[in-house]
């Protein structure tokens, strides 16, 4: 420690002036001995209040530049993700359309064979009265003849 404060002690007597207990101070040993104090006090209460007011002065300063910034970024974005959701919005309408058309088109090629199935079903009905009819009329021919 003695060492370390012998060799910054140029630079420490520069920073450690405003402090009250080196003006007293005029022997190099004494002087050594209570920059380790000083390293100690000063540094901690005076310095510590220098960094403290630059950290917080250069802190608010880019801060506010930035978030100035950042919310001009987001007023952006805002806007351009309404225009996208529009556009999704008209697509979506489009699709649903397409949809209901393709259903109409089903509906009624499923009529038109439930038709043709029917119409087949009375053929065949008509055939078979057609054939009774043909057998009634023999039978009675028969009958005139007999008599």
């Amino acid at each position: 420690m003695i060492l370390y404060t012998s060799i910054t002690s140029l630079d420490n007597t520069i920073y450690l002036r405003n402090c009250p207990l080196i003006k007293h101070v005029s022997d190099l040993h004494n002087f050594l001995l209570l920059l380790k104090l000083a390293m100690s006090i000063c540094f901690v209460s005076c310095y510590y209040k220098f960094f403290v007011s630059l950290y917080i002065f250069f802190f608010f300063f880019f801060f506010k530049k930035k978030k100035k910034k950042k919310k001009k970024k987001k007023k952006k974005k805002k806007k351009k993700k309404k225009k996208k959701k529009k556009k999704k919005k008209k697509k979506k309408k489009k699709k649903k359309k397409k949809k209901k058309k393709k259903k109409k088109k089903k509906k009624k090629k499923k009529k038109k064979k439930k038709k043709k199935k029917k119409k087949k079903k009375k053929k065949k009905k008509k055939k078979k009265k057609k054939k009774k009819k043909k057998k009634k009329k023999k039978k009675k021919k028969k009958k005139k003849g007999g008599g």
